[in-house]
């Protein structure tokens, strides 16, 4: 498993306030806490987000995918 960096930042501001706001945490069993520290990187040819649950500190991650047209 190789993990390898992205630019966060490189995104929209639309799509990084998206990604940040649009979360589920596993130990809250919630959705859409909000996420900081935000870091994206790429492992095994799935693109990911990782941070911190605003509400209660825990690691969040997301697979981002692209939206399909139609």
């Amino acid at each position: 498993m190789t993990r390898t960096s992205r630019d966060f930042t490189a995104r929209t501001e639309f799509e990084r306030e998206w990604m940040q706001e649009n979360t589920w945490c596993d130990r809250c069993n919630l959705a859409d806490l909000g996420l900081s520290s935000p870091k994206e990187y790429e492992e095994n040819g799935k693109i990911y987000i990782e941070g911190k649950c605003k509400k209660c500190g825990d690691s969040v991650r997301s697979e981002v995918t692209e939206p399909e047209a139609g």
